[in-house]
């Protein structure tokens, strides 16, 4: 299978020209042995751009390649290595607002100012009875990419799908009561009592209104506008398990940045299929969302997490995509996932004591977290599926083709993807997307 894609605001054409057939596999790194205890998450149910750069070759690795008459451009910061020159801050909730007395673990704020700043901001929401504490290695590694990155604290002692097919179970809107009212304090259902003070909204300013009082060199406060309203299109909300299903909620509500899924979904046992919510009209394009598992994850199925990724329609966007062999040459997709043999299938995607690591020491899956954190959707991609078909990409926009380049007909689809037979495509062909 090969995949190619195209970014360009006004035209991405398509050369089919020849074939060829080509393999790469790359060596596993050593994994390390794993330390320390996790109490694994039950919860089976995301603007100055970085620096341009040119991209390595996208489709190399693959079993397939097609040759494509177009440079591809990617945006990528620059990186000094993790933790060359951060500066890390830990507090209390608490600390930032005195109201809040219950869920008052630490949480971790880090900046780097010896690179390049995207003016983005990490939010990362931890799994049921996790901490920030438990998911340092990302936000520091998102720090060397020019964002800065904070691990918040709130209120998730229980998991979400667990209330629900105990208590509501014939409710397939009871997941959206649930995070909803974990977001933002609004009563809407009596699994759980979360007010203002004790919501994530809340939590999230008044953390960004603390590190930025007690930091003012290091322009947290951008991130607030008139001191208490997020601004949401500057931040990348992410969360592994219940807190992948809570930043996935909060990316129907707000438009942000983007939204990285850790192993997560919402999935209404009841009926045997995915909750309601996440298929519903959204505030974040689909193009904005990241998901990644591992396909023999014990508690969030990995079907029922390939299911919430269609639920918010990242099929349009291609099928997901095996990192193990090809972490160094990750074509750009939106879903994920891993078979490797560790110790903890649904944690070893992001917890800092189960994720593995590579010959440098450092997490593996950095190349997977910093694709989520950076890459920018294509306007157009090409895929062949097999010797026969082919499929085309987009997540916007008109679908036109050409042989000459002179003359476009508007092709009479708007769904992505297309199928189509190679057979019918003739010498050459060219596609683009007009919006």
């Amino acid at each position: 299978m090969a995949r190619h894609d195209l970014l360009g605001t006004h035209m991405a054409a398509i050369v089919l020209s020849r074939f060829c057939f080509c393999a790469k596999s790359l060596p596993l790194y050593a994994r390390r042995q794993l330390i320390n205890s996790f109490r694994g998450d039950t919860d089976a149910y995301t603007r100055i751009p970085p620096d341009a750069c040119n991209s390595p070759p996208l489709a190399d690795h693959f079993n397939m390649s097609v040759s494509v008459h177009l440079r591809v451009l990617c945006c990528f910061a620059l990186s000094l290595g993790d933790g060359a020159a951060q500066t890390s801050h830990s507090f209390r909730p608490s600390q930032a607002d005195p109201a809040i007395t219950t869920f008052d673990n630490l949480q971790y704020a880090y900046v780097d100012q010896s690179v390049p700043n995207c003016n983005r901001l990490l939010v990362f929401l931890p799994g049921t009875t996790g901490t920030p504490y438990f998911y340092r290695e990302i936000l520091k590694h998102a720090a060397t990419l020019g964002y800065h990155s904070l691990g918040l604290m709130y209120p998730n002692n229980r998991a979400v799908g667990t209330l629900c097919a105990i208590h509501d179970r014939r409710n397939p809107d009871c997941p959206r009561d649930v995070r909803l009212e974990i977001l933002d304090g609004t009563d809407r259902t009596s699994l759980v009592e979360v007010d203002r003070t004790h919501c994530i909204e809340n939590r999230l300013i008044r953390a960004l209104q603390y590190v930025a009082s007690q930091h003012p060199s290091e322009g947290w406060e951008r991130f607030l506008k008139e001191d208490e309203i997020i601004v949401w299109d500057h931040v990348a909300i992410a969360g592994h398990s219940q807190g992948g299903g809570h930043a996935a909620m909060i990316a129907k509500r707000y438009e942000v940045n983007r939204c990285l899924i850790f192993a997560a979904a919402d999935w209404f046992p009841f009926e045997d299929r995915l909750a309601n919510w996440p298929s519903e009209p959204g505030a974040t394009p689909a193009h904005r969302h990241y998901l990644f598992g591992h396909v023999r994850d014990p508690l969030v199925d990995w079907d029922h997490q390939r299911a919430f990724a269609s639920g918010l329609d990242l099929d349009r966007l291609g099928g997901p995509v095996r990192v193990d062999e090809i972490l160094t040459a990750l074509p750009p997709r939106h879903i994920f996932t891993t078979d490797m043999d560790v110790a903890n299938f649904h944690n070893t995607v992001v917890v800092d004591a189960h994720t593995p690591l590579d010959a440098q020491d450092q997490p593996l899956f950095r190349p997977v977290w910093k694709h989520m954190l950076l890459a920018e959707s294509p306007t157009l991609s090409f895929e062949v599926t097999d010797s026969q078909m082919a499929k085309l990409y987009w997540h916007s926009g008109v679908l036109e083709r050409s042989t000459d380049l002179i003359e476009w007909e508007p092709l009479p689809t708007s769904n992505s993807p297309m199928s189509f037979p190679l057979n019918q495509v003739g010498t050459q062909v060219f596609f683009r997307v007009l919006r």
